[in-house]
């Protein structure tokens, strides 16, 4: 988290070159893209055991 910060400001204050940032907002959602799947997957897993079950 705090390392997230650091990356952030020092984007902010132009201090990471353009191209760089780009890279890392990329990153940012790609990574972000990965946890939404990732969730939906555990609740379709949590679903499937629910309906095994029974």
């Amino acid at each position: 988290k705090v390392r997230h910060h650091e990356i952030l400001t020092t984007i902010f204050q132009g201090s990471i070159p353009e191209d760089e940032s780009n890279i890392y907002i990329q990153f940012e959602k790609e990574h972000r893209k990965l946890q939404q799947n990732r969730s939906t997957s555990e609740r379709q897993i949590q679903d499937i055991r629910r309906q095994l079950s029974g």
